[in-house]
């Protein structure tokens, strides 16, 4: 038996018996907490009604358009990270991040029904899910696991059978947005954190083509409508690793930009492409107004694009594309998800943070009223500094927010020339934020010692915000230190192994590597010289923390290794001079370092 099919038989486990619901005749509508909505999707009562998966509060509510209130809100599980409500079917897919599985949900006459719904074990940290047009294959990604898990329906003609596992494809890259090609049943597959695209058949799991865009944090991958199919759209930024955060290079762009992109389907597979100029580029910010962050697109049958721009509260619409003119409607905090009615003359969007629904009259050009979803409680100082890290705004012109570069805390891996070495001209790799606060001194050459000063600093010499800072980076502050260090890749794929891990380990100490990266958190607050120079001259760097390490996928503070192994044993990482280790050490050595 391969290990395919071990794979498959192992994990296809149905636990009908689980509780899958906190309450499951529990009213939360009209209950005060935090829902951060995230997905929205046409209810099967045709399009009078929306079912908004809420990923904080663990639950769904079913919204009445017409009357503009809620009709009911169930608790479904935790958290929820993802939603899918298939066209032919009374059942809502609904991706478990707290149990790292599929949820089953039967959804008839207004009803949430837990009695007959079911639950499947999935590769952990499910994030996406999507359906080929065929509505038979759903293929879900899953980013800390580095995986991709593909499932069909089964024969039955009960149309409430169970999805099962056919196949679970490790990637070399955390998975974010995805999308099944049309007419095919091959996959295009993004990088969560940059600009990774590959296409990939997951039959066989060849890839038939790789790219890297100049793009990073891709927020939306999708085809622009069932007739076109030729053509690929996405949204991200394209930060600039030779430009700098002087004034006129952010107010002009240069620096970040904010775009969408149309890539015909046959330029993509093209290998004579060049990836720098692939596809059109749609600017989201320029002197009429800021493009923050942009996520979700939707293209209409005129052609007019809209976007929602998640980082300054708007919704970017653009009538005409070869026209630069944009109309950015104001809507609530953080537009994550967006509907168009089928005439296409409403648009409603959904917003993370606000707990709300904006309903845009296209029209009108306007948004003409905004459902709440609930009461909110008093926000904390946590909830005050998420919203602060998430805001384009606090940057000059709005271009970017901090996520911006450090994608919901971590990092896009990329270089960017800011005074956090009190130089331009020696880019740094922008260090995960993930576990930060466990890790001071901050920076690369480990010259500050307290995080809200190194945020401080940030907001004033990277983002040239113009308001108060003080009282910003400490609400920041407080909302990092709510964040973990990433999994290892081994716990987050269930295969680890403490007797490797201990072997691992002696080899670590022995050869000196916890002189640099002690344990707990494998840093220390001091700075070394370890043959390395940047281009300001300075030889001395504070060592990041190996928390995590594997879910990176570069190395040093200029990118100079592409690998660990690269880093170790072909640069020699930290003393040419040394020894080498033979091969067993260096895999022990490998694997204790991928399971931090």
């Amino acid at each position: 038996m391969n290990i395919r099919t071990v794979i498959r038989f192992t994990w296809i486990v149905v636990c009908c018996g689980l509780p899958l619901f906190k309450g499951e005749s529990e009213e939360l509508a009209s209950s005060t907490h935090l829902r951060h909505p995230l997905r929205m999707a046409w209810s099967n009562q045709g399009q009078s009604q929306v079912v908004v998966a809420n990923s904080n509060s663990g639950s769904l509510s079913l919204v009445d358009l017409n009357t503009r209130r809620v009709l009911s809100e169930q608790s479904i599980a935790e958290s929820i990270s993802d939603m899918l409500i298939p066209d032919s079917l009374d059942q809502i897919l609904i991706l478990d991040n707290s149990q790292h599985g599929l949820r089953m949900i039967h959804f008839a006459d207004n009803q949430f029904d837990g009695t007959s719904s079911e639950f499947v074990p999935l590769a952990q940290h499910p994030t996406r899910i999507v359906i080929h047009p065929d509505s038979n294959r759903i293929a879900i990604a899953s980013k800390w696991s580095r995986r991709v898990s593909l499932m069909s329906k089964g024969s039955s003609t009960n149309q409430n059978s169970l999805w099962q596992i056919e196949q679970v494809i490790d990637l070399s890259f955390p998975p974010g947005e995805l999308t099944f090609i049309p007419n095919t049943n091959n996959l295009l597959i993004a990088d969560a954190f940059n600009g990774m695209i590959v296409m990939m058949n997951p039959e066989t799991q060849e890839t038939y083509m790789a790219c890297h865009l100049p793009v990073n944090n891709i927020a939306n991958l999708t085809f622009a409508s069932k007739s076109d199919t030729s053509t690929v759209w996405l949204s991200g930024e394209s930060l600039n690793s030779y430009a700098t955060t002087i004034n006129p290079e952010v107010t002009w762009g240069v620096l970040m930009d904010n775009q969408v992109r149309s890539i015909p389907l046959k330029e993509l597979q093209d290998p004579l492409r060049t990836s720098m100029h692939l596809g059109s580029v749609y600017g989201m910010g320029d002197e009429t107004g800021p493009g923050g962050d942009p996520g979700r697109v939707l293209v209409k049958s005129d052609g007019a694009l809209i976007t929602a721009l998640q980082g300054v509260d708007r919704v970017a619409i653009r009538p005409q594309l070869p026209r630069s003119y944009t109309d950015r409607i104001p809507v609530g905090d953080r537009p994550i998800d967006m509907l168009l009615n089928r005439e296409e003359t409403m648009l409603y969007v959904l917003n993370q943070f606000s707990d709300s629904i904006s309903v845009i009259n296209l029209q009108q050009s306007k948004a003409v009223h905004e459902i709440t979803l609930g009461p909110q409680p008093e926000l904390t100082d946590s909830d005050k500094g998420e919203r602060l890290f998430f805001d384009a705004t606090l940057s000059l012109r709005g271009w970017y927010s901090c996520h911006s570069c450090h994608t919901e805390g971590h990092t896009t891996g990329l270089l960017n020339d800011n005074l956090g070495d009190d130089h331009f001209g020696s880019p740094k790799r922008i260090l995960t934020l993930l576990g930060v606060h466990s890790t001071s001194p901050f920076s690369w050459l480990g010259k500050m010692n307290n995080l809200e000063d190194q945020i401080a600093k940030s907001l004033h010499k990277t983002m040239l915000h113009r308001g108060s800072i003080d009282d910003k980076a400490k609400l920041i502050a407080t909302y990092l230190k709510t964040l973990k260090a990433p999994p290892s890749i081994h716990h987050a794929r269930g295969n680890f192994n403490s007797n490797f891990f201990e072997e691992g380990k002696t080899i670590f100490r022995r050869e000196g590597c916890h002189k640099c990266h002690r344990p707990p958190h494998y840093t220390v607050p001091d700075t070394f010289n370890v043959g390395l120079r940047d281009e300001a001259g300075n030889v001395e760097f504070n060592p990041p923390s190996l928390r995590g390490i594997s879910q990176r996928d570069t190395y040093l503070h200029n990118n100079g290794a592409s690998s660990i192994e690269e880093l170790l044993f072909e640069q020699k990482h930290p003393d040419p001079s040394r020894t080498p280790i033979n091969a067993a050490d260096r895999s022990a050595l490998i694997y204790f370092l991928n399971s931090l």
